[in-house]
């Protein structure tokens, strides 16, 4: 007989939005309505802005670039490159068309994604809409804050419409509760790969990640992951299955009670990680990467990254450095260590020095998803913020 494994401590908590922290109802009744209410006056009142304009021309040119949608088009006010020239009411009247025919057919494409975006945050910022969230995530989330978990939200709704939900809610600003929020531009929430890709963003282990979802498709994905799962029956969800694996909640105050799978600390128990960086120099210069991802991004670093278990410094920048530019390097040696708390993280970060083997090799974006550039900058001209 197979031997359960021990239940590990969770590290990381990922949590999806509607049916889970937010009535599968809201967007149904609140969101879409006011789109649908709204529509005709939004589009009289901002028809000048450069944005509204933008969303108006890739109404059109869906319209034209896939005629197998069967939408109406838009025409043009000026120049009658397809459909030709109307007076300004009815191009408006044209896009309520458009934009209706989708909404009734549950399309979700990204121009209509973008326009709708655009109203709900006008709709936000007057009082118009507020996000609903249940009262349990707030007791909940209190309790996680209380342990110093981080918290991320993972939503097929774009990160602008999560932020936009959670940050005008009915429980206030929520925004300072999350360590990130992640769409579908990271991959599709029923895909495997991309609970790694979160994974790996935000530095954890799969087996100490816990997502919390309605979907039992989605569960799956991230159970193929190794993450662990908690999937939620909340009023008005889609069934679950008869049969599945996922312990089932129906208040998030429940998830402390599954010990035997995850246990949730409920103190503070993180301990800071340890970093490697390396400074690779090259007579007067120093080489720099623009960090991408959900920590730093936009920002100048050394190439580095953790310390595996049993892993001596000087192999771990070898590795880092290899696995991220491309370059072997010489006279690796100990520079400094710093303690650097920041993005919700603290690590304690060993600085090594070292040159290139071959000063003929140049750096190259070898992970495009955690590096945009490897620049050779002067000390005294590193770009900013560092």
């Amino acid at each position: 007989m197979e031997a359960k494994r021990p239940a590990l401590t969770i590290a990381a908590v990922v949590l999806d939005i509607e049916g889970t922290t937010t009535p599968i109802s809201f967007v149904a009744d609140v969101l879409f309505p006011y789109i649908r209410r709204e529509l005709r006056n939004y589009l009289t009142q901002n028809w000048t802005d450069a944005q509204l304009q933008q969303d108006v021309q890739n109404l059109r040119a869906l319209a034209v670039d896939q005629p197998e949608l069967q939408l109406p088009h838009i025409p043009h006010t000026t120049t009658p490159t397809d459909g030709g020239v109307a007076d300004d009411e009815s191009v408006r009247e044209a896009v309520v068309r458009n934009v209706t025919a989708q909404m009734d057919r549950d399309l979700k494409t990204t121009a209509l994604k973008g326009l709708q975006g655009h109203m709900w945050v006008k709709g936000y910022s007057s009082g118009e809409l507020k996000g609903e969230v249940y009262d349990d995530v707030i007791e909940a989330l209190d309790k996680l804050g209380a342990a110093k978990l981080p918290v991320y939200i993972y939503s097929s709704g774009s990160v602008q419409a999560q932020k936009l939900l959670f940050g005008y809610s009915s429980h206030g600003d929520m925004l300072p509760r999350f360590k990130g929020h992640y769409d579908t531009t990271i991959g599709l929430k029923v895909e495997e790969a991309s609970y790694h890709a979160i994974a790996k963003e935000i530095g954890q282990d799969a087996p100490h990640i816990l997502f919390v979802t309605d979907n039992i498709l989605e569960a799956y994905a991230a159970q193929k992951a190794g993450w662990n799962v908690a999937v939620t029956d909340r009023p008005g969800n889609k069934p679950l299955p008869e049969e599945h694996p996922f312990p089932v909640v129906q208040s998030f105050m429940q998830l402390w009670k599954f010990k035997q799978r995850f246990v949730i600390p409920t103190v503070a128990t993180r301990v800071p990680k340890v970093g490697v960086c390396v400074c690779i120099s090259n007579g007067d210069k120093v080489l720099i990467g623009i960090r991408k991802g959900s920590h730093g991004a936009g920002t100048a670093a050394f190439p580095g990254g953790k310390l595996e278990y049993g892993e001596e410094w000087l192999d771990c920048g070898a590795r880092e450095v290899l696995e991220e530019t491309g370059l072997h390097l010489k006279n690796l040696r100990f520079a400094t260590a710093i303690n650097d708390v920041g993005y919700g993280l603290h690590y304690v970060t060993i600085v090594l020095e070292a040159e290139r083997a071959d000063e003929s090799v140049e750096p190259m974006v070898v992970e495009p998803d955690k590096c945009s550039a490897w620049v050779w900058c002067d000390w005294d001209n590193i770009p900013q913020p560092w």
